[in-house]
């Protein structure tokens, strides 16, 4: 039987944790393994109107809904921290981080942060991805909730490797990848 993998990317706000993940996804695509999941796009535009909106979009299809906004945006939207949570868009991304469970070698979460220490946002799902799926599952975690979130999802340290955004560098990207391909 396939032994889990999980990566973690890590690092303060801004540090490139998102763009890491991507590299991770275009690395994973061009050696042919299928990856699925969510990852966070920010609209940067609306920065500069005071209004962040942040999406998530479907790995495997592009698809995109808005997720995180700080001015409240539908009825069914909750507040978590600085932000209101769209709950159709997390329902949405839920359902494809499952369905791609079902047919993707490697999964992807981003970012997992203090609504799910909450029991709110991906914890379900990720902490039943722990449990149960067998590829390779990357997470990005804010490092001042690192520790937190690995007791948490209950992550084995022997099959756990976590990459600092902030001091990655492309040799240690092909290391991540050897070890991660038990070459």
């Amino acid at each position: 039987m396939k032994k889990q993998k999980i990566i973690i990317i890590t690092g303060n706000r801004g540090s490139g944790k998102t763009a890491l993940a991507y590299e991770y996804i275009d690395l994973l695509k061009r050696k042919d393994i299928k990856i699925g999941g969510v990852i966070t796009k920010s609209d940067d535009t609306k920065r500069y109107e005071n209004k962040f909106l942040y999406s998530v979009v479907d790995i495997l299809t592009n698809e995109e809904k808005e997720l995180l906004t700080s001015v409240k945006p539908t009825e069914k939207s909750i507040k978590v921290g600085r932000f209101y949570m769209n709950l159709d868009a997390l329902s949405w991304a839920n359902e494809k981080i499952t369905a791609a469970s079902k047919i993707c070698n490697a999964l992807l979460i981003d970012e997992l942060g203090p609504a799910e220490l909450q029991g709110f946002g991906y914890a379900r799902i990720a902490k039943e991805l722990v449990n149960r799926y067998k590829g390779l599952i990357v997470f990005i975690v804010r490092i001042e909730i690192l520790e937190q979130m690995r007791l948490f999802l209950h992550c084995n340290p022997e099959n756990t490797i976590i990459v600092n955004a902030e001091n990655s560098n492309k040799s240690n990207n092909q290391f991540i990848y050897k070890v991660l391909m038990n070459e």
